[in-house]
Order: C-alpha cells, then structure tokens, then sequence
C-alpha cells in the first residue's frame, strides 16, 4: 500500500506496477479497480500488505471480490465532429468556476494584474512550450516541460496536470503539436516532467500519453461534437477531481484546442 484517502488508494506491485483502487463515486479511470459502494479505504495505511489470493483483492482488513470484475477501456474514444462550439462553452464555464489555488486561471485572457506566483510561472512556462511546438524545438518542449514538473499543490501537483490535459488534447488536436508531430511531444513531455515528480503523478502522465482517461472525459469527447450543455456537465465533473486537478487538466486540454 502506497497512499490511501477517504475514497481512493494506491497500490503497487512487486513489479513496480501502480493500481489504483476508487470508491464508487469517483467511477472509472485509468490503472484503476473500481469498487462498489464506499470501503473505509482512509482506514488502510502505507506499508499495508495487499495480496490476490482465490479472486480475491486483500487490501489490509478489506476485501474485493474480483470474480466478476468487468474490464473497461480507458482510450479515449475520437471526436466525431468539431468541438468549437462546445469547448467554448467549457472554456468559458472554467475561467468562471477556476479554483483561485492550481494553474487553470492561465486561461484568463488579457492576463491580470496582481496573478499568483505560481500562475504566472505556469503561463510563462506554457508560453515557452507553445513557442517549442511552433518552432518544432525539442530542447525547447523539453525545457518548458521540467519546468512545469512537480509545480504546485496537491497529489498530482498542478504543472503535471496541466501537461496531462496537454496530452490528452494534443491528442485530439493533433496540428498543436506542430512539426515534431504528437508522438514525439508526447514522448519529450513525458520524458522530461516523469522523473521530476512522484509516482502518482508520473502513472497519470504516462496515461495520458497512452490517451487514457477517466470515464468523465470519455463523455466529454463524446459530447463536444453533439451537445455543447453535455460537454458543460462532464466538465463539471472533472472540475471535482480533487481540490485543483480536474480544473488544471481542462485548462491544459483547453490550451491544446486554442493552440
């Protein structure tokens, strides 16, 4: 047992693979067992001995039945159309709904006078790596990258999430990417910021270099296209991933759709 909070926790393998285990409100998502209900998950500690044993996930005192665990695909599916109309509207929700912690006011449009530190060495930073994506500059994306890496509060520090909503838009919008092309930022991105932060937030990057994603931004893909208020609710959704994540990951997917 790696971590464990009041509805998720965090195991790892002796391979070194990291799982996730969520309560039942949080849904599905990437290297994640999601469970019924809500377990006492905040009642495990770290160090905990976890074990499968006759389809059987022992985490501590706790026990998951995995015999009839149904698999999921976290890909995220394509967009079936544009999605202006409807990132637009989830753009203008987030400036409104920003938490004032985290990085999402970058998208505030002139920037304000008086902006946080930490905001304004993130939109420095993203200014650098739009300028390394236009140019094609790899030691310039690179660059950029580390200094977003382990910046700001929370599990998933801000400057990881603000990559990790990057990746998963730059997916989408594959032209932000610019001549070094999608694959090789994603690599350079991931590279650079993984070794510089925990190992959370490193398993969320490398999801989202793979495109994966949990189920709210699945119906968020799927609802940019077709319906402009179903794109705002699932943005929402995402909004409540912790204190600041779910907001900074829009932000950097949104970057990937203005850029």
């Amino acid at each position: 047992m790696l971590a464990a909070y009041t509805h998720s926790c965090y195991i790892e393998s002796q391979h070194g693979r990291l799982i996730a285990v969520l309560a039942e409100p949080l849904g599905r998502s990437p290297f994640a067992i999601t469970v019924a209900g809500t377990p006492p998950l905040a009642s495990l500690r770290a160090g905990d001995p976890v074990t499968v044993q006759d389809q059987e996930l022992r985490l501590g005192p706790l026990r998951v039945d995995l015999l009839g665990a149904l698999p999921w695909d976290p890909a995220l599916p394509p967009l079936v159309g544009p999605a202006d109309e409807g990132m637009s509207v989830v753009v203008e929700q987030l400036r409104r709904e920003a938490p004032a912690d985290g990085l999402a006011r970058v998208l505030d449009e002139p920037a304000p006078t008086g902006e946080s530190p930490l905001v304004e060495h993130g939109r420095a930073a993203l200014a650098r790596l739009r300028m390394g994506l236009v140019a094609g500059d790899a030691a310039a994306v690179s660059a950029a990258s580390v200094s977003l890496a382990g910046v700001g509060p929370g599990l998933t520090p801000s400057g990881d999430d603000v990559l990790a909503g990057l990746l998963l838009g730059l997916r989408l919008w594959s032209a932000a990417a610019g001549p070094l092309g999608f694959r090789i930022v994603a690599s350079l991105i991931v590279g650079a910021a993984a070794p510089r932060t925990g190992r959370i937030s490193r398993a969320h990057l490398w999801a989202a270099r793979q495109g994966h994603a949990a189920q709210a931004w699945h119906d968020l893909v799927r609802a940019l296209p077709l319906d402009p208020v179903a794109a705002a609710h699932a943005a929402a959704r995402i909004r409540q991933t912790g204190e600041t994540s779910g907001a900074d990951m829009l932000a950097g997917f949104a970057l990937a759709w203005k850029w």
